[in-house]
């Protein structure tokens, strides 16, 4: 999904990203239907500070408006 919302008053010239990351129950019995687990919350953030400290995103590029959206 794409959202798209007012820049960081820190950042007004860099868009952000965000990840989910959810286990489904037709993976495993293991994983239930609802509410992301710790393990998929986790997970998501591993991702995400990965991707970040990689400098593999541009996130000046992902900015629609500079100092808006």
């Amino acid at each position: 999904m794409l959202y798209v919302f007012a820049c960081s008053v820190d950042r007004p010239n860099e868009g952000s990203i965000r990840f989910n990351a959810e286990f489904s129950p037709m993976a495993s019995p293991a994983f239930e239907a609802g509410r992301p687990g710790v393990d998929a919350v986790e997970l998501a953030r591993l991702i995400e500070r990965g991707l970040r400290g990689s400098g593999a995103v541009d996130t000046e590029a992902l900015c629609v408006l500079a100092g808006r959206k």
